[in-house]
């Protein structure tokens, strides 16, 4: 059994640093940041910006990654707390599912197997195969089978 590393109300300050940050409507925010709440990344970074640098970027956040690249502190704790969001989210979802690794990489091989089956059907369907009908001598039969496997595995998954 895994240990869940996000969390909404993180204790400590392990728990803190894997929760640092998080993603709304689309943006990063600082979570609670000096006990305050939560803190937009840009308005952080425009404010540290303007501090440090004497640099006033007036964009939304929408924009604002395309200022980021000059290199300097801000920049780099930007981009690091952007990775650190989307990692979070991504394994946050990867922790709600409450599926083990192996049944994460089992799924991974059958989305790769469905990716053949979809595209072996529609290179069939498009060469007239009907699949209303088809005869277990046909040479399409094979492509059927595949298709249906597929498909009774991820009913399994479910």
């Amino acid at each position: 059994m895994f240990r869940r590393l996000t969390t909404e109300e993180p204790q400590g300050n392990v728990q803190w640093m894997h929760n640092m940050t998080g993603i709304k409507n689309r943006e990063v925010y600082l979570r609670d940041y000096n006990g305050e709440g939560d803190l937009s990344l840009v308005d952080y970074c425009k404010k540290e910006c303007n501090e440090r640098c004497d640099i006033d970027i007036d964009v939304g956040a929408e924009e604002f990654g395309e200022y980021m690249y000059c290199g300097c502190i801000v920049a780099q704790f930007y981009w690091i707390a952007v990775g650190h969001a989307e990692l979070r989210a991504h394994l946050s979802e990867y922790e709600d599912s409450g599926l083990s690794y192996k049944e994460v990489k089992n799924l991974q091989s059958l989305n790769r197997e469905l990716v053949h089956v979809i595209e072996y059907t529609k290179i069939a369907i498009r060469n007239g195969l009907d699949l209303g009908y088809i005869h277990k001598c046909d040479s399409s039969y094979v492509w059927y089978r595949k298709v249906i496997e597929a498909l009774e595995k991820v009913r399994a998954v479910k």
